[in-house]
């Protein structure tokens, strides 16, 4: 029988000098989490500030799969009030903490998988079927779990009614040609979006940065040159395929994805960050 394991990866994108994703897996007692932030590309040092986020929120998420309970907004919105002090005695602008936060952990017999900002969740089933969710918000700019200790700008971001948190729900099955037989999307008002399954129905479960979002193909012709975005449920089904789960298996795939992509003619402009629990079998 396999045993769990979980890992994670990231790399820069085009358009940015350095990597403003952060990621980090691992294990304690033998149970799997993964931990997951993206930083807003506008805002100072968030490079620096999602590593902050993450770090905080990987000494609390230890601490709650030793007591088998599960990562929730709670402890999302305190792992950004953390990283807000250590960015103060760094001498850093609170902006840099502007990040989402994804997270993946076991508890007891289920796994819990979370967004607190943009990104996707995908859970893949024993039985073959893969629930992708793509969260984001109309107007670009996401809630993050930083503005629950800054008031005023949580209220300027409330202020925005038309920036609403779209979730979009694509369904494949093994054998489709990666296209979805199902999709649709749903208006949320929840700030911590969390999705749950029995670890014995599911074989894993992965969390990915909006990045993904930015594929674009590369068009040539004698006269001219163009971009056409590839879109996120065209190989979603692709990037997840993972031919092994031992070792390093997310940076393996993340690779031969990349270079297959490149192959294609397509780039993406942003950073990329990917992070995956299997839950053995």
């Amino acid at each position: 029988m396999k045993l769990m394991n979980a890992h994670s990866a990231f790399v820069a994108g085009n358009a940015h000098e350095v990597c403003q994703d952060y990621a980090v897996s691992g294990c304690i007692e033998s149970t799997p989490y993964v931990i997951l932030a993206d930083g807003c590309s506008s805002s100072p040092d968030t490079d620096t500030g999602a590593r902050l986020l993450v770090k905080s929120a990987e000494r609390s998420l230890r601490a709650h799969i030793k007591c088998a309970s599960p990562f929730l907004q709670e402890e999302h919105e305190e792992a950004a009030r953390l990283a807000l002090r250590h960015a103060n005695v760094l001498q850093l602008a609170p902006q840099c903490v502007d990040a989402t936060l994804l997270t993946i952990n076991v508890s007891g017999d289920n796994f819990f998988a979370t967004c607190y900002g943009d990104g996707v969740v995908a859970l893949q089933s024993r039985d073959g079927q893969l629930d992708v969710y793509s969260i984001s918000f109309a107007e670009g700019y996401p809630r993050y779990p930083s503005y629950a200790s800054q008031g005023e700008r949580l209220r300027m971001f409330e202020s925005h009614t038309s920036n609403v948190k779209e979730i979009t729900h694509y369904t494949f099955f093994r054998g489709d040609d990666a296209i979805a037989t199902h999709a649709d999307t749903h208006i949320s008002h929840d700030a911590l979006e969390t999705f749950t399954g029995s670890v014995k129905d599911y074989e894993f479960v992965a969390i990915l940065s909006d990045g993904f979002h930015s594929f674009v193909e590369l068009i040539r012709t004698e006269t001219s040159r163009k971009t056409e975005p590839v879109r996120l449920e065209h190989f979603v089904g692709n990037l997840l395929d993972f031919k092994n789960t031992g070792g390093a298996f997310v940076r393996r795939r993340l690779n031969k994805f990349l270079s297959d992509a490149q192959k294609n003619k397509w780039q993406h402009n942003d950073d990329l960050a990917i992070g995956v629990v299997y839950l053995g079998g």
